[in-house]
C-alpha cells in the first residue's frame, strides 16, 4: 500500500466499510486493516473519556504451569498467573489477592498468561466487578475485584 494511503476506508464490492487501512501503524511494518467495530469502538471510547482507559488490577505476576491438583481444580487448564506482587490500595489489594496466588480466571475466562489477563482488562471493565478465581492453599477461591485503570 502506499503510504498516502493510510487511514482511508477498506470497502467491499458493494461499497460497504469493513475497515480502516494503515501502512504499518508507524512502525514501518506490513499494511493493515482495523476492523470497523474496533475503529468505531476506540473512536467513541475516546469521545467519552478523552483516552482510551486500560483496566488494572495492581497485581505483579508471571504465568506458571499448574501442579496436577491444581490442573483437577481447574477443568485440567494447564497454566496461571502467579502473583508475585500485590500494589499496596490497587484493586487486586482490596478483594483479598495474596502474593503467591495463582489466578487461573477472570469472569469465568482461563487466564494463562499476562495477554489472557490484558485482554481481559480492556476498556469497558474499568469500574465493573468482576469475579477473580485463584488457587490458593490446594483450593480454587473466587475473589469479587471491581477493575480499575491507572491514571
Amino acid at each position: 500500500m502506499y503510504p498516502g494511503v493510510s487511514g482511508g476506508p477498506l470497502v467491499d464490492a458493494s461499497g460497504a466499510v469493513l475497515g480502516m487501512i494503515t501502512s504499518g501503524l508507524g512502525f514501518g511494518g506490513p499494511a493493515v486493516a482495523i476492523p470497523w467495530v474496533l475503529a468505531t469502538q476506540t473512536a467513541e471510547t475516546i469521545g467519552k473519556h478523552g483516552k482510551v482507559p486500560r483496566g488494572y488490577l495492581g497485581v505483579g505476576s508471571q504465568p506458571v504451569t499448574l501442579s496436577a491438583q491444581a490442573k483437577d481444580l481447574t477443568g485440567g487448564q494447564e497454566r496461571g498467573l502467579l502473583v508475585v506482587q500485590v500494589a499496596e490500595g490497587g484493586p487486586a489489594a482490596a478483594a483479598g489477592f495474596l502474593q503467591g496466588d495463582i489466578l487461573v480466571r477472570l469472569d469465568g475466562s482461563g487466564v494463562a498468561n499476562a495477554d489472557d489477563l490484558q485482554g481481559l482488562l480492556g476498556p469497558n471493565r474499568v469500574g465493573s466487578a468482576v469475579t477473580a478465581s485463584v488457587v490458593r492453599g490446594g483450593e480454587l477461591k473466587d475473589l469479587n475485584v471491581t477493575v480499575g485503570t491507572r491514571e
